[in-house]
């Protein structure tokens, strides 16, 4: 695999990366919409309600975590990227100064 190969690898993975973060965001947005009045589940069944809110609630927080983590692997690839090319680059201009001549 050439460098250029590898280098666009990173760019897409963080592609997909950044895909998984917006599902994940979207799924998020559609639980916090899923709230349910107590009175739903009758007097009889109040406990129900707490529990479908405690659930509903951690689901939400897990798709957050998700979707940060998601967002985090993305980043974390456009900054191996980044510095690569960076040192890459750095790594030319100083060979590039070895075969500077002087007249």
């Amino acid at each position: 695999m050439s460098v250029t190969a590898a280098l666009d690898a990173l760019t897409a993975d963080a592609a997909l990366w950044d895909d998984t973060a917006d599902g994940l965001e979207d799924a998020r947005t559609r639980v916090i919409g899923l709230h349910v009045r107590p009175r739903a589940f009758s007097f009889a069944a109040l406990s129900v309600a707490d529990t479908y809110e405690s659930l509903r609630a951690q689901v939400e927080r897990l798709l957050q975590e998700g979707e940060a983590a998601s967002g985090g692997a993305a980043t974390a690839l456009r900054r191996v990227r980044a510095t690569y090319e960076g040192a890459d680059q750095d790594a030319r201009d100083r060979i590039a100064g070895l075969w500077t001549w002087d007249h």
